[in-house]
């Protein structure tokens, strides 16, 4: 699936620089970059994110449990993971900002 998407990517009319100047170029970088990405962003939205939920609970059993104790001081912290809008929004800020910067570097040279 992977390569089936960069070679759309690099075959689109909607970067057609990219397409000029990327012909030659062996796909397996475009697949390795790609496959990073969906990692990370699966890890954003679903481990890390259950992770906050379940610090959440934890903060909630350890203030109801230890009453006076001085581990109730300390909190795990909740705010962890992207809910799947803010994964959205910054993919698709990743691949603007990478557009932009590859125009940029199609212009200067």
């Amino acid at each position: 699936m992977a390569s089936a998407t960069c070679q759309f990517l690099l075959q689109a009319d909607l970067i057609p620089q990219l397409a000029q100047k990327w012909q030659h170029l062996d796909l397996a970088s475009c697949d390795v970059c790609l496959g990073f990405s969906l990692i990370v962003m699966y890890d954003a939205i679903g481990v890390r994110r259950h992770a906050g939920m379940q610090a959440e609970v934890l903060n909630m059993i350890v203030e109801d449990l230890f009453q006076g104790h001085p581990i109730r001081k300390r909190k795990l912290k909740e705010l962890l993971g992207h809910t799947p809008s803010q994964v959205l929004a910054g993919a698709l800020l990743g691949f603007v900002v990478a557009c932009i910067c590859h125009r940029a570097c199609l212009v200067a040279a």
